[in-house]
């Protein structure tokens, strides 16, 4: 197996470690220079040695809020929608834990997407107050690959005439 096939492995190994609930062991490799790959090693030509390329998971944020599209902050009027895009540039994110910045109990959240696909079982309305501070919302969504998009769409239901800027932290782990 080449450099990009041993690669290819481990991003594999970890989106299943992403994906499941028990961490994969990593493959035995033997290499004949004791671990370290040989590159450029045919004859007549100078030897280069490369360490593996290490792939970890790492606990990190995704933060999300209204934009229009020149990045300026968006309020959303009382009664209206608004998807919030994120573009997560990690070999794999999942989603483990979202929290609502401000005033949860002023959103409702209509929707939340990996790519294309709904993570709500069935249409409908979650209150925001599910998603505020200090409320462990045990989330285990689908796992985002490199610039997949994740998608919160959004309602204010507030008291402001104006409207609100809507802002998330979303964390998770990426594999790096």
């Amino acid at each position: 197996m080449g450099k990009i096939g041993r690669f290819i492995s481990k991003i594999a190994d970890a989106v299943k470690e992403l994906v499941s609930d028990e961490p994969v062991m990593p493959k035995a490799q033997s290499y004949p220079d004791g671990g370290r790959e040989m590159i450029g090693n045919w004859e007549g030509a100078p030897s280069q040695v490369y360490p593996p390329v290490p792939l970890t998971t790492t606990r990190t944020f995704l933060p999300m809020k209204s934009r229009d599209k020149d990045y300026n902050d968006l309020r959303i009027a009382p009664g209206k929608s608004f998807a919030v895009v994120a573009r997560p540039q990690a070999a794999a994110f999942r989603v483990e834990e979202i929290v609502i910045i401000g005033d949860p109990d002023a959103w409702m959240i209509e929707d939340i997407k990996v790519g294309h696909r709904s993570q709500f079982v069935q249409a409908g309305d979650i209150p925001g107050s599910v998603f505020a501070r200090g409320v462990d919302n045990g989330l285990r969504l689908d796992t985002c690959q490199t610039a997949m998009d994740f998608t919160i769409v959004a309602k204010y239901i507030g008291k402001n005439p104006e409207g609100e800027i809507f802002e998330a932290k979303v964390t998770g782990t990426a594999a790096n």
